[in-house]
């Protein structure tokens, strides 16, 4: 994208012209050749032909022309039936793939599984198998790598320190040292820098940095090896495909129990937490050892959290005073990280007066503050105070706080937040989201002298095809009312069905009326059972306990109207 295109420096080269009488109904051809003389560090070379496009295509000839001698593999995806037609010339081979005409591609649905095709493709390649192209390729990156001795550059370790915190504490460094930029002339496009060259200028891609931090930890004393993945969302790369040019992304793997593995481009991520766009991947671990394709660690609903803790003090009489903790766990606390780490300070204020008034309906913005995202020593945590909050509304005789639902699936893609268009079709793929995730909103309703709960709703636990969604409440002995509502995805893949029916149960919930947690004025009550004697006595004992309360007076006032005694009514309404 743009951001990353800013970053990158390399000698590749795009000539652009206009094509000549185009239009509507043209025709256009198109020849592309690629020739390769030698392959990448003797590993071999991946590449991927799409055969059809976003729009109809009358042919789509692929020709591969290799030596016989050389390891070619091809696999074809959404063109049944389509088989190359081979030729042997001498010590050359031929592979003709051929189809057409077709239509153009209808837009598959969103959010596909890693491992389902987008498009009707030819992925071919020439390594002999996934364990030469590590081997091979891991002395290349060795040769820049394993004469580098940094001992002498090392930060401070703490002394008996674990894997994690040397791995930890090398981390920081390298951010420190090192910021993010990619430089891809030549074989750099593939070959990282040497560590102390890396080090010097003070810049690197992920393949730079990930040399600098391999190279500082086998200085410490650990095993560290480059791994090579192609990051989501997405299509991964084809297991069945050997060879290089399908990787875009180098990360760092430290074998252990567990093994630790670290983006050394992320600096939001502690070792062994890997941002969604590296988990569950196919990833090639360089080096000898290597026996084929391995897959990164996924992340559960549990590791990747947002609890919010939700404090609503209803005042005698008026809108409510929020104060809203958020803390972060995961992926979730990477990106809010990132996102603290480079955003203006007003414009974050004033992002949350916006969500003040929408999400709480108030007036104004009180208090707000967070953690600095260099800070872990907990989970991120940001802090607001809203006050004037629509969202809990106290009147002479009743109170009530309106809790709507929609905001606790935000994080979920549009599609899984709204009914299917008319017409759409049902869809028969299985979905995957971007990351698994638990949201949990924890609510301490404080009511104000007087009131009691006059109902609460009841508890529901719901499942939404994998995912699941519930809500409890209750109340203490000091009449404050305390529950949660959570929201559990369940596994990051699902079904068809499962998709259709966390759609439902999304769209169900989010359009139902807002719970409501209501309150009765005790004395109030009282009057309009008629009991004014004992409406009158907790008037009054409110009125003493908060004697600068205008409410309570006025309350007074209308008992003893109720009783008859005029004159005392006026006088304490004075």
């Amino acid at each position: 994208d743009a951001a990353l295109a800013a970053n990158l420096y390399s000698d590749r080269k795009r000539l652009r012209a206009p094509l000549p009488s185009a239009g509507d109904g043209a025709l256009v051809e198109a020849v592309t050749e690629v020739e390769d003389t030698e392959p990448l560090f003797g590993t071999g070379q991946a590449r991927q032909v799409l055969l059809a496009g976003g729009v109809p295509h009358l042919q789509t000839r692929l020709v591969i022309d290799a030596p016989k001698q050389l390891p070619l593999h091809y696999v074809v995806r959404l063109a049944p039936g389509l088989q190359p037609r081979r030729t042997d010339s001498g010590d050359r081979l031929t592979l003709v793939f051929e189809t057409g005409p077709s239509d153009a591609v209808q837009l598959r649905p969103p959010n596909l599984p890693s491992d389902v095709p987008r498009w009707p493709s030819v992925t071919f390649s020439t390594g002999e198998s996934w364990t030469a192209v590590a081997n091979r390729f891991g002395k290349a990156v060795d040769e820049q790598i394993g004469a580098e001795d940094l001992r002498g550059l090392l930060p401070p370790l703490p002394a008996g320190a674990s894997r994690e915190q040397i791995a930890g504490t090398l981390v920081t460094y390298l951010h420190e040292k090192v910021r993010y930029t990619g430089v891809e002339f030549g074989e750099a496009a593939w070959v990282p820098g040497k560590p102390m060259e890396t080090l010097k200028r003070g810049f690197g891609d992920c393949k730079d940095k990930a040399a600098v931090l391999i190279a500082m930890l086998r200085a410490a004393g650990l095993d560290a090896r480059l791994a090579l993945l192609n990051t989501g969302p997405g299509m991964d790369v084809e297991p069945e495909a050997p060879g290089l040019g399908m990787f875009d992304h180098a990360i760092v793997y430290v074998p252990g129990q567990p093994a630790l593995w670290i983006d050394a481009t992320d600096q939001w991520a502690r070792p062994g937490q890997l941002g969604a766009m590296d988990q569950d991947r196919y990833a090639l671990i360089l080096g000898e050892r290597t026996s084929g394709l391995v897959r990164t660690p996924g992340s559960t609903p549990a590791d990747n959290r947002t609890v919010e803790n939700r404090e609503f003090f209803l005042p005698a009489l008026g809108t409510a005073r929020v104060v809203e903790t958020m803390e972060t766990w995961g992926g979730d606390d990477l990106s809010i990280r990132s996102a603290y780490a480079t955003a203006d300070q007003e414009a974050l204020r004033k992002g949350y007066e916006r969500y003040g008034e929408v999400g709480y309906l108030s007036k104004k913005l009180a208090a707000f503050e967070h953690r600095t995202p260099e800070d872990f020593s907990g989970p991120f945590r940001v802090k607001a105070e809203f006050v004037g909050a629509g969202r809990g509304v106290v009147g002479e005789s009743e109170a009530v706080v309106a809790i709507p639902r929609a905001e606790l699936f935000e994080r979920l893609p549009p599609w899984l937040r709204a009914a299917p268009p008319e017409n759409s079709g049902v869809r028969t793929e299985d979905a995957e989201l971007h990351e698994p995730f638990t949201v949990e909103w924890r609510y301490r309703i404080v009511p104000p002298a007087g009131f009691r709960v006059r109902e609460l709703p009841p508890p529901a636990d719901q499942k939404l095809g994998r995912a699941a969604y519930s809500h409890t409440f209750q109340t203490g002995e000091d009449g404050v009312v305390t529950g949660a509502l959570r929201f559990e995805t369940g596994g990051r893949r699902m079904t068809a069905g499962e998709a259709r029916a966390l759609r439902e149960g999304v769209v169900q919930i989010s359009s139902a009326p807002p719970l409501l947690i209501s309150f009765d004025q005790s004395g109030e009550k009282l009057l309009a059972e008629g009991k004014i004697r004992e409406a009158l006595a907790e008037f009054r004992r409110l009125s003493a306990a908060e004697p600068k309360e205008p409410v309570h007076r006025t309350r007074i006032s209308r008992a003893l109207l109720a009783a008859g005694v005029g004159e005392a009514a006026r006088q304490q309404a004075r």
